[in-house]
């Protein structure tokens, strides 16, 4: 029996220096591994790693990992890269520009100083393109400083809700617009 399926054998018979023993055998070929194949910090190795391993720990504390078609360090390996890919999608959902330097932008587009020259004509060009009436609502609300029960009776909408609603809405469409914007930029 090799030293893996003893560790797997062990971790079902409830052994917890198992756990132990499986975390130490694959740690530091791992980290390496991680750090050449994701080109990410050592940090963010051990991290994946440990996350790894307790995610094959639970696979075989329930049942779900019964029998090995390869090693674990394959499995851990194919784990670590399945969540790898997850924070990858994740971080590409959020990578968008953040909404307080977004925020700085349309409020200050002039003080070129505290921002990116290239990002300021981005965000202009695109409250241009915005249209009626999501300028005009960011405008009130930004440049003009109206309250939101100001803006629902100068654009004549129902109550200050509907104006708030809007007012997110048109500025989710000025980030997608300017997120576009940037990644056609980099592509």
């Amino acid at each position: 029996m090799t030293q893996e399926n003893q560790i797997l054998e062990a971790i079902r018979s409830g052994n917890k220096s198992a756990l132990e023993e499986l975390y130490v055998l694959h740690r530091v070929p791992f980290l390496r591994w991680a750090q050449v194949e994701f080109q990410c910090s050592s940090s963010d190795a051990c991290e994946l790693y440990q996350i790894a391993v307790l995610i094959t720990y639970d696979n075989i504390v329930v049942g779900k990992l019964k029998s090995l078609h390869s090693t674990l360090k394959s499995y851990i390996y194919a784990v670590a890269k399945n969540k790898w890919k997850e924070w990858q999608r994740a971080r590409s959902r959020t990578r968008n520009i953040g909404d307080p330097y977004l925020l700085q932008l349309i409020i200050k587009p002039e003080e070129e100083s505290t921002a990116d020259p290239g990002a300021v004509k981005i965000v202009t060009s695109a409250l241009q393109r915005l249209g009626q009436p999501c300028q005009e609502l960011l405008e009130c609300f930004y440049y003009q400083k109206l309250s939101m029960k100001e803006i629902s009776d100068v654009m004549g909408y129902k109550n200050p809700s509907t104006a708030k609603n809007l007012k997110y809405k048109c500025l989710q469409r000025l980030k997608r617009m300017v997120v576009k914007k940037i990644k056609m930029m980099y592509v």
